[in-house]
């Protein structure tokens, strides 16, 4: 997988070796990776893998915050849907988690309805205080 994320940002790839890596990494089975086909910029790849490397995990893996919406779809490969189940049990008293079907990291063009939902729902549900109410069906 890590090959395949950075791949994406190899812009001297044939265009459809490109997509394969950009489909492999971002998308659910099923989902066209064309409309991530151009816009990417290596060197902004570059500055978060210095980044990462420049940051012990430990700094960022459990951040928080007073209200955390954790939308994580389901066919990330990326980053595990266990990785978000994971955080919201750990901070279950601030995050809450939404599990968005079929889809992968690229979840916002995937399933832009389902995702817009989710944070629209998150935005009016919680209040100033900084308590996230349980999601209500």
């Amino acid at each position: 997988m890590l090959e395949s994320l950075v791949a994406c940002f190899d812009t001297t790839l044939p265009v459809e070796v490109h997509l394969e890596h950009v489909r492999r990494a971002f998308f659910a089975p099923g989902h066209d990776p064309t409309v991530w086909a151009t816009g990417w910029m290596s060197e902004v790849a570059t500055w978060q893998s210095a980044a990462l490397e420049a940051t012990e995990k430990e700094d960022w893996w459990d951040a928080t915050a007073p209200q955390v919406l954790v939308v994580q779809g389901l066919a990330d490969a990326v980053a595990a849907p266990e990785n978000g189940r994971r955080y919201v049990r750990d901070y279950a008293d601030v995050a809450r988690l939404v599990e968005i079907p079929d889809a992968g990291h690229a979840r916002i063009v995937e399933q832009a309805e389902l995702v817009g939902q989710a944070v629209v729902r998150f935005l009016t549900e919680v209040d100033g205080e900084g308590e996230v109410p349980p999601l209500s069906d």
